[in-house]
């Protein structure tokens, strides 16, 4: 009787236990869930609602002196201030450039001084005041 009365003692003492331990995993799943919407701007978010925008397009710079303005602000604000290598945004300036401007700055080697040395070309060569 005694071992009976032990073991069932045993067997509450391990269900408390486990019981314990749900919880407390519980919790740490919540308090990271929390976490992680924040991290993601979720939270507090949940009253607002969220405008949807269209995807911006950046059309081709043709050489034109007026439209220079223009192409340069939105391809330094979605391109060339953005977290990309340098490498990547020369490949897109390259991209948004029609083939008679392109020919000013190809010969330039593909590397982060290329882009730099391509960005001041043509800011030279098209930023200027008419």
């Amino acid at each position: 009787m005694v071992g009976g009365l032990e073991d069932l003692e045993q067997s509450l003492r391990e269900e408390e236990t486990r019981k314990i331990q749900e919880k407390e995993e519980k919790s740490k799943w919540e308090i990271k869930k929390k976490f992680e919407a924040k991290a993601d701007g979720k939270e507090g978010d949940a009253g607002k609602q969220k405008a949807k925008l269209p995807k911006l397009v950046i059309t081709r710079f043709q050489g034109m002196y007026l439209d220079w303005q223009r192409f340069w602000g939105q391809f330094e604000a979605e391109i060339d201030k953005s977290d990309i290598g340098q490498v990547a945004k020369f490949s897109y300036l390259k991209e948004l450039l029609v083939p008679r401007v392109r020919a000013t700055i190809d010969e330039l080697p593909f590397t982060s001084e290329g882009y730099g040395r391509a960005k001041n070309i043509l800011k030279t060569k098209y930023g200027r005041p008419i």
